[in-house]
Formats: C-alpha cells, sequence, structure tokens
C-alpha cells in the first residue's frame, strides 16, 4: 500500500490452510522500491514470517485495465491474441507493458468476458530489482484488488449474486463487481482515506492528522451536536457524494445499468470501512445495501487474524493474495 506494507503468511495443511503470522509496517511518505523492499524484509525477518514462497501485490492504480470479449473461452488462445487487442488502447508500446488476463463471464452473445490488465515494464522491473536485492524472488506478481477476487470467492455463501466489493485505503479505494461469483469489473478509484482528511481538515481549518482522528473516530454515524460536528459530517457527506458517484460511473462502464445487473450489496474492506457510518451514508446515497466487512456473521477466513477487530479489514487484501498462493 502507499502508507504501509502488510504481510500476511499462510501455512498450507494437508486438509486446510491456515493463517499462521501477519504484520504491518509503516512507510515514508513517497517510498521508493528500495523503501518499501528494505522495510518489508525487516518486518518478515523481526516477526519471523520467512517463507517458501512469495506473491507480491503492486497498486492497481499503475496498471491499464480493459474489459475485452472473444468467441473463444480457451485459455491458451486468448493468451496468443490478448497483447494485440490491448495494444490500440495503450499509450505506450507493447513493449514496454506486462500484459495478463483473467477470464470474466460468459455473456449470453456466446462470447467471453475477460478482464486485461497491461502493467508498464518501467514500473514493474524497478519493484523487481528492489525485491531481489533484499533476497525476495516473488513467484507472483499480482494487484491488489485481485486480493478481493478471492475475498469474494472465500465469502460467496454469505453474498448475493452481484456484489461490489470497495477496498478503501490511504490514497485510493478499488472496486470489483461480482455477477454470478464471477470477477466483471475491476477498478481503482482516487478517492482514500487521506482524501477524506485533507478535505475535512480544509473545512474545518485543523491539521491533517487531527482530521484523521475525527474522521475514524465520529464519522457519520453520530448526530451532529455542534457547529465543528456539522461541518466535519457536511464535508465527509460531500466526498460520499463523490465516491458513490465514481461508482456509479464504474457501473456504467462495466455496463450494468440494468435492474437485473444492478448490485445487490456493497460490501467495505479496508481502513476507511473502519470510519463510522461510512457503509450506510453510500448505501442510502446509492439505494443499494452496503456493510462492512466486520457486519458479516462469518468473516471467513479473516476471522483467523487474530483478536484485533480492526485486523481483518485492513489484512483483506494480503490474506485474499496469500491464500491464493495454497493452490496451483
Amino acid at each position: 500500500g502507499r502508507s504501509a506494507v502488510k504481510v500476511v503468511q499462510v501455512t498450507r495443511g494437508l486438509r486446510a490452510s491456515q493463517v499462521s503470522g501477519y504484520a504491518s509496517a509503516r512507510l515514508p511518505t513517497e517510498a521508493d522500491p528500495p523503501q518499501v523492499a528494505t522495510t518489508l524484509v525487516e518486518l518478515i525477518t523481526e516477526e519471523n514470517l520467512a517463507s517458501d514462497r512469495y506473491l507480491v501485490a503492486l497498486s492497481t492504480d499503475e496498471t491499464f485495465l480493459r474489459r475485452l470479449s472473444f468467441p473463444f473461452s480457451a485459455q491458451r488462445k486468448i493468451a496468443q491474441v490478448i497483447g494485440f487487442e490491448m495494444e490500440p488502447g495503450l499509450p505506450l508500446p507493447l513493449d514496454e507493458v506486462q500484459v495478463d488476463f483473467i477470464k470474466a463471464e460468459a455473456r449470453q452473445d456466446g462470447t467471453h468476458g475477460v478482464l486485461a490488465a497491461a502493467f508498464p515494464k518501467g514500473v514493474l522491473e524497478p519493484w523487481l530489482s528492489a525485491l531481489q536485492e533484499v533476497g525476495i524472488e516473488p513467484e507472483v506478481v499480482d494487484l491488489d484488488g485481485s486480493g478481493l477476487i478471492f475475498l469474494a470467492r472465500e465469502l460467496k455463501e454469505q453474498l448475493p449474486e452481484r456484489l461490489v466489493i470497495l477496498d478503501v485505503g490511504h490514497s485510493k479505494t478499488n472496486l470489483l463487481y461480482q455477477k454470478q461469483g464471477k470477477d466483471t469489473y475491476l477498478r481503482s478509484l482516487t478517492i482514500g482515506c487521506d482524501h477524506l482528511a485533507r478535505n475535512v481538515a480544509e473545512v474545518l481549518g485543523i491539521s491533517v492528522e487531527e482530521a484523521v482522528g475525527k474522521v475514524v473516530s465520529i464519522g457519520l454515524a453520530e448526530e451532529a451536536t455542534s457547529a465543528e460536528h456539522i461541518s466535519l459530517k457536511a464535508a465527509l457527506m460531500s466526498e460520499v457524494e463523490l465516491l458513490a458517484r465514481e461508482i456509479e460511473l464504474s457501473l456504467m462502464a462495466a455496463q450494468v445499468q440494468d435492474g437485473e445487473s444492478w448490485p445487490e450489496l456493497i460490501l467495505l474492506s479496508g481502513g476507511g470501512s473502519l470510519i463510522k457510518g461510512l457503509a450506510k451514508a453510500l448505501g442510502e446515497t446509492l439505494k443499494i445495501q452496503a456493510l462492512n466487512l466486520l457486519d458479516l456473521e462469518n468473516q471467513g477466513v479473516l476471522k483467523q487474524l487474530g483478536n484485533q477487530i480492526t485486523d481483518p479489514p485492513l489484512f483483506s487484501v494480503a490474506a485474499g493474495l496469500a491464500f491464493r498462493g495454497t493452490s496451483r
């Protein structure tokens, strides 16, 4: 992430996999790949999290994402042509990006949807070099938004057929739309906790650090009782409306405007899900039921993340990535 590095270690057993350790460490502002890699390896050493395999997630907002469709579903055939299909919409030459994809939904017209990503090699290679310098050779490099895909699959028995998962992070929000268990749309939005706090700080004339405390501890849950509280809620609601608009535009881009495709639930994860009243306000604005991850009766594998009530939302992406690594 932009503000912290998070590690989840999973140990695979004969019948099931278990979380065997997890930890996080703050990152310096605007940390570069060598700083992040150094922080990561120090954290792994301090917390005894050295492992046999490593999977690393980079930021979804640094990649070019496309929804494509093909008249065939074979993985091999899609892999042969995916780069050529992506190329016309890329701002970089094809040889300057790393392209990959996952198969999404089968459509009524007989075509097969694909979520494709092109990650700039100029961004990717410094990360790989920095990790190699500290002795970490990742077997998989993924996008942090992909952690939400595993999360949705793990919790599928509690979730409806049409679902949006929002991972509200420090500087951005990752959005995953699923229909009937298929990963249909992925996007990174530019609104995060830092954005909310800065807006509140400007309105109230306080520091960003003070605003963060007020946003999380007071939020939108309580009835406003003072001029400052009224201003705080008004500032937050303006950001909620902006986030709701971004979600609506994302769903329009995913072509799910009709009632049969419109999501039945928005599930919030990440640090932003800890803001009191955020889920309710977002749900009322969008007229869709919205819940926090912690509202679910059974949080699946995330309930293995110790006793701290704030841990599951903060480590959900890392846990999704780690548990994905237990299956080939």
